[in-house]
């Protein structure tokens, strides 16, 4: 949530569907651009700008790289006992978007067991970075 004059907090301010395009090697770089931003009583509220965050698909853990805790990370979210990072990624939590984008199946991505398969087969050199199958 962004903090901002006349809007309390913490306040939901959109939600966004986000697919990467990048690899397990080559970072995706998602910009938020906020050109208008109107409170109930439609005064204009002042906040920053744009906002640029760097994403890799499969970095389940958000550290930089994809490695097999990335695939341990999900495999334990996916059984309850690691929470998804909600207001602030840390290496205690599963970021979603990261996981999430590993399969891409389809157009809600989920976050399933077949993500961490397809990290663990990438690590053994049976997926690209892309996480297609290698012939």
């Amino acid at each position: 949530a962004i903090a901002a004059p006349g809007v309390p907090a913490p306040a939901d301010l959109g939600h966004a569907l986000t697919r990467l395009t990048g690899s397990a090697s080559q970072p995706c770089a998602l910009t938020l651009e906020v050109t208008t931003l109107i409170d109930a009583e439609g005064h204009t509220i002042d906040v920053p700008a744009t906002a640029t965050v760097n994403l890799l698909r499969g970095d389940a853990r958000a550290d930089g790289r994809v490695s097999i805790a990335d695939a341990l990370f999900i495999a334990q979210h996916l059984v309850g006992s690691r929470p998804a990072c909600t207001t602030e990624v840390t290496l205690l939590c599963l970021h979603s978007v990261n996981a999430a984008s590993v399969r891409q199946d389809g157009a809600l991505d989920r976050t399933s067991i077949a993500d961490a398969l397809f990290i663990a087969q990438h690590l053994v050199g049976t997926r690209d970075g892309n996480f297609v199958l290698v012939q």
